[in-house]
């Protein structure tokens, strides 16, 4: 390539350099300015990019385009490469020295067809790829070797078949005197061949110098160069290598390839070097033209907070006193932080302030630019405005004093008064929150969940707040603090900052007054028993701090004998009296004491007392009625009090109406209660008595209804007792009422008696008669019997 070829070249690259694109001002040798829209540049980077990468199976190689990458072991496929996207291809050096397109294959050959050498060979031949740009305009001056050329599209470099990743695209060549850079937009992924888990999309970064160059003999026809490999400080620690740009090493560092664009010392350095640069070109005279406008002035940025939004700034400025020959169509205006990214807005034609919001980094300050555009291009930009910092840290660190601190009542209203100063900067935009709190749930530094997480919350105004002091008050109502929990009495920023900004924290703590406790517990009480009754007696015990509210009294019995006994007394009783006690029972009895806070320990238990027993309770539900012929059975219930000792057995008396003589008596076990008496005459009432007996004695009798005395039931095969008959052999007959109003029947006859085999006696005809009579007028007898004794029985 000649001389004038290089100088074309570099002029082209360097009109891309201008920001917005398109053509730039001219310069003072404006008059010898030539244009080009059909620039080329080839370059293959360095060695290191076309070369076999050190894991194994991976190679190193470009890609027209931009090849996106989605995780950090997404690797490059034949599918996703691309030998040319729109002006960008990739073409492979031959055997013969030419260039043709390059294939997936080729990229891992060298020109001649063989495997490229291992990767830690310092010696050998790459791939031969090169990235070839097109269709690049800008501006030529070959006379001062003055170049400014940009070309549209991008080329992606593939690390390790695509482990390490990184795009190059909007390249802008810019030469000056002979001295220039080559400039580009890169973007790619941020890993780490250490730790294959890292991976992060990077922000692109724009006119990022990717060339230093040096000696550009800018021609008509285009030019040729090498970069600079300068030493420089690799790491910022003073490191010194030979290495590529340093805004360059810095970028591709992010995405983990660093390394490779700098020599170490090593032996694979030589393949590091910037490879050959060339630029082609045809350079035309331009026709007269509009350019960029120039710079706007130097604007004003101000803090301009509102309730919704605190953290915002307003930048003002002028519209540039020259609009090179075009209207201008608008402005993009960037604010710069101290920290962080810019950010930026474009405006129109007609605005001359711009408002950015949510500025909420606290402590960065910001600087405003402006750059105008037109249709030719845009401006550049203006000079940075003053620094403002929207959320300032507070001038001084805040403090407080609280009043009071100690023995504070939580039983009544407490209103506690807190001075503070150094209440500044942007987290007292909203003024401040002075606050009551549970240390458990807020204390400085810790960020609240909610209002409620503090107990009482008062805002002091920013409009009260001067010079960062403020007094305010916070009114606890009464019962709102808790014994056995800390608090502090604190502040924080006001409204929503309180949940997102801690530099307003401030905390002292409080302590409560001592806390009332439970009562002590009562000296041991005395217990008396006065029948089935026991009274328990004691002393009050100390209250400690709370007066006594009343006691509760238990009686409990010994060996689980018996109900447990419990009463609840007025705080002015010393005594408590049980009644209905069991007998025969021994009883103890303790007191616990009780104020407002809770309830003392049992008083140590009473001396034991026993209440004593007695002869049992009389027998229940005494009955008596009928069993077999002259028999009478007794039955009752147990006593339902046993007087507090077990039954030994019952005495059973059956005594008859009629007379005083005959009664008849049983003594029967415990665990009977039925007693059968035989022999009986069936012609004689009976009533029944019980006496149940433990070992203390004897109960009252219990006595059968004496009203409805009991006749046993008769022998009906003999016809005695109730409406039984016999016969003498003469024919008589005579029927014993008994309870049939004594009436007697007697029927005259002759019988003969015969003796049957079983010696029973046989009637003859006549005697059969009489017998047959009689029997009617026993059965009518014996029916009047009954009736009668219903009719007592019923009375």
């Amino acid at each position: 390539m000649t001389a004038s070829s290089r100088r074309a070249v570099i002029a082209a690259f360097a009109a891309v350099a201008a920001l917005g694109a398109g053509l730039v001002a001219p310069t003072a040798h404006a008059a010898e300015s030539k244009t080009t829209s059909d620039a080329t540049l080839t370059w293959s980077l360095n060695k290191e990019s076309n070369w076999r990468a050190y894991a194994p199976g991976t190679f190193n190689f470009l890609s027209a385009g931009i090849v996106d990458k989605t995780s950090a072991s997404d690797s490059v496929e034949e599918n996703e490469w691309k030998q040319s996207d729109g002006n960008v291809s990739i073409e492979k050096k031959q055997a013969d020295g030419t260039y043709q397109a390059a294939t997936w294959a080729g990229l891992k050959t060298t020109p001649d067809g063989k495997d490229l050498p291992a990767a830690y060979s310092a010696t050998g031949e790459g791939s031969g790829n090169r990235v070839k740009l097109t269709k690049g305009s800008g501006t030529i001056d070959a006379a001062n070797d003055d170049a400014e050329i940009s070309w549209d599209g991008a080329f992606t470099v593939v690390y390790y078949s695509g482990l390490n990743q990184w795009y190059a695209k909007d390249l802008k060549l810019t030469v000056t005197n002979g001295s220039g850079k080559l400039t580009a937009t890169l973007g790619g992924w941020a890993t780490d061949m250490n730790d294959t888990s890292k991976f992060a999309v990077l922000d692109e970064e724009k006119d990022v110098e990717i060339a230093t160059l040096s000696n550009v003999d800018v021609k008509d026809d285009g030019t040729v160069v090498t970069p600079d490999f300068n030493e420089t400080d690799v790491d910022g620690q003073g490191t010194m290598f030979k290495s590529w740009p340093k805004p360059f090493l810095d970028f591709v560092s992010k995405t983990g390839s660093g390394p490779y664009w700098y020599a170490s010392g090593g032996a694979a350095d030589q393949r590091k070097a910037p490879a050959e640069i060339q630029v082609a070109y045809t350079a035309k005279t331009p026709e007269p033209q509009a350019t960029a406008p120039e710079a706007p002035a130097k604007p004003t940025a101000t803090v301009a907070g509102t309730m919704a939004d605190p953290y915002r700034v307003k930048v003002d400025w002028t519209a540039p006193a020259k609009d090179g020959g075009s209207a201008i169509t608008g402005y993009t205006v960037t604010l710069t932080p101290s920290t962080g990214d810019p950010v930026s807005q474009d405006v129109d034609a007609t605005a001359t302030t711009a408002t950015f919001g949510k500025l909420t980094a606290q402590n960065v300050s910001y600087t405003a630019s402006v750059v105008a555009k037109n249709a030719e291009g845009a401006s550049a930009a203006s000079p940075a405005s003053d620094p403002v910092t929207p959320n300032a840290d507070p001038a001084a660190t805040p403090a407080i004093t609280v009043e009071p601190t100690a023995d504070i009542d939580p039983a009544v209203e407490n209103t506690f008064t807190v001075k503070g100063t150094g209440f500044t900067g942007g987290a007292a935009f909203y003024g401040a929150y002075a606050v009551v709190a549970d240390t458990s749930k807020w204390n400085a530094g810790q960020t609240p969940t909610s209002a409620n997480d503090f107990v009482k919350a008062a805002w002091v105004k920013a409009a009260d707040i001067k010079d960062g002091a403020f007094t305010a008050t916070v009114t606890v109502p009464a019962g709102s603090l808790e014994y056995g929990k800390t608090y502090v009495v604190g502040t924080t920023a006001a409204h929503g900052l309180s949940l997102t900004d801690r530099r307003l924290d401030t905390a002292t703590a409080i302590t409560l007054k001592a806390q009332p406790k439970a009562p002590e517990a009562p000296a041991r009480p005395a217990l008396a028993a006065n029948g089935t009754s026991a009274t328990v007696t004691w002393t009050a015990p100390a209250d400690n701090g709370s007066a006594i509210t009343g006691y509760t009294v238990t009686l409990t019995p010994a060996d689980g004998k018996g109900d447990v006994k419990t009463q609840d007394v007025d705080a002015a009783a010393t005594a408590a009296t049980f009644d209905g006690l069991a007998k025969g029972v021994d009883y103890t009895a303790t007191v616990v004491a009780r104020n407002a806070i809770g309830a003392s320990a049992a008083s140590p238990a009473s001396a034991q007392v026993t209440i004593a027993a007695t002869a049992p309770g009389a027998a229940g539900d005494v009955t008596v009625r009928q069993s077999a012929a002259h028999e009478l059975i007794v039955g009752w219930t147990a006593p339902a009090d046993d007087g507090g000792s077990a039954i030994t057995g019952y005495t059973v008396t059956l005594t008859p109406t009629t007379r005083a003589d005959g009664a008849k008596t049983q003594q029967v076990a415990a665990d009977t209660t039925t007693a059968v008496f035989t022999d009986l005459d069936p012609a004689v009432a009976y009533t029944a008595s019980v006496v149940a007996a433990n070992k203390i004695g004897d109960s009252a009798a219990a006595t059968s209804d004496l009203d409805n005395p009991v006749n046993p039931a008769p022998d009906q095969s003999t016809g005695d007792g109730d409406g039984d008959g016999t016969t003498d052999g003469t024919g008589t007959g005579t029927t014993d009422g008994n309870g049939s109003n004594g009436s007697t029947t007697t029927g005259s006859g002759t019988a003969d008696a015969t003796t049957n085999a079983d010696g029973s006696a046989k009637l003859s005809a006549t005697g059969a008669s009489v017998a047959a009579l009689a029997g009617v007028m026993i059965a009518l007898a014996v029916a009047a019997a009954a009736v009668t004794i219903l009719r007592r029985r019923n009375a």
